[in-house]
């Protein structure tokens, strides 16, 4: 004997003026009595036709998860909510486990999904109904909008199927609707190297114009270290310097620790900054001074910007990782060593990025060129 009934529509004979619904018996396993779960269809679904077609499509999908061995006394049904309140619920819990800047990306991205679902009137839509169809239209629609490069648009696609598999790893569904959208192609990064005149200027100026900027920048162009990690960085990282500098999982972009090789150049620059306080402080925290506060790392591309504009540098702070590479690689380096000190998590991924610098001939190429 089955230990479900199967589900059945209640139309109110048709009145308009009362709550449709659909439900099922589900035996508790406990007391051996069947037991009545009711799902409540929209009163927004204005006409008869409407509500009996949204009627039949989830008599079609429960039955089928019945069948398949859904149990309501051992899983939620939460499947059935809402899908934007499993959306607040995803944020919720990426707001506790992500650093800030993640969260607020998959928060931008999910707003702009949200805003879709309701310009749609599709707001009231449960999970179990969004189908790849909707899936599919919501991804041409992010392309159909201006000033939507493909790199954004991948970003969106990846970020609303990372929603879904969280969907998925509940038991709510089974199908990411957003996994056969394939992503669109993009244009390759540039490379944008510093030219000796612009590494003079860097040098000679802006030790004076800015210090602790000074520091950041030799930071990014020995150490290749991310501005977002340079903020977490704590007076107790610096105070003892060795010729390794670890950075734990509080601080690294993939939350694991990870250790680099300290030039002599960056040791005496740091040797020279005011490390005279708690350990537990920032050593560019808020304005990129000493702080109990960490500071954003867009300060560190706003002070950056104003430096270069002012000595008429066009580039942005990550150009010095690139210069570093790339004259590191200029000088004989070996892969292996540029793979630690990036921290990258495979030769082949530093191979990748080192190739962008291997696609001019070499000056001893041209140097022996053979005259016509």
């Amino acid at each position: 004997m089955s230990n479900f009934k199967t589900v059945k529509l209640f139309d109110a004979d048709g009145d308009m003026t009362q709550r449709w619904f659909v439900f099922y018996y589900f035996k508790d396993g406990e007391t051996g009595k069947f037991v009545r779960f009711r799902i409540w269809i929209s009163e927004k679904l204005l006409t008869r036709a409407q509500r009996y077609e949204r009627g039949k499509a989830l008599i079609r999908e429960i039955n089928l998860k019945l069948r398949k061995g859904f149990n309501p006394f051992v899983q939620k049904n939460r499947s059935l909510s809402p899908l934007v309140l499993t959306i607040d619920e995803f944020l919720k819990i990426k707001k506790t486990t992500l650093r800030n800047r993640s969260y607020c990306s998959y928060k931008s991205y999910l707003k702009h999904f949200k805003a879709y679902l309701e310009k749609s009137h599709l707001v009231n839509i449960e999970v179990e109904s969004f189908a790849y169809t909707h899936a599919q239209a919501y991804m041409d629609h992010v392309l159909g909008e201006k000033k939507r490069s493909n790199r954004t648009y991948n970003n969106i696609l990846q970020a609303v199927r990372t929603f879904f598999n969280f969907v998925i790893a509940r038991q709510y569904i089974e199908v990411n609707p957003f996994a056969l959208i394939k992503e669109l192609p993009t244009e390759e990064t540039a490379i944008n190297a510093l030219t000796k005149e612009e590494l003079r200027i860097i040098s000679e100026q802006l030790p004076s114009y800015n210090y602790d900027l000074y520091v950041i920048a030799l930071m990014v162009f020995t150490c290749f270290i991310r501005p977002q990690e340079i903020v977490r960085l704590k007076v107790s990282h610096l105070i003892y310097l060795d010729d390794q500098l670890t950075l734990g999982g509080e601080i690294t972009k993939n939350r694991k620790t990870e250790t680099i090789i300290v030039p002599p150049q960056l040791k005496q620059a740091i040797k020279k900054l005011d490390l005279h306080f708690p350990m537990n402080y920032y050593v560019f925290g808020n304005h990129l001074k000493r702080n109990p506060k960490e500071a954003s790392a867009n300060r560190i591309f706003e002070q950056w910007r104003e430096f270069a504009k002012t000595f008429g540098i066009s580039k942005t702070i990550y150009a010095l990782k690139h210069t570093g590479n790339g004259l590191a690689l200029k000088a004989g380096a070996n892969t292996r060593d540029l793979q630690l000190q990036n921290r990258h998590s495979s030769l082949d991924e530093t191979q990748k990025y080192l190739e962008r610098f291997r696609r001019t001939v070499s000056d001893e190429f041209i140097n022996s060129f053979p005259r016509l």
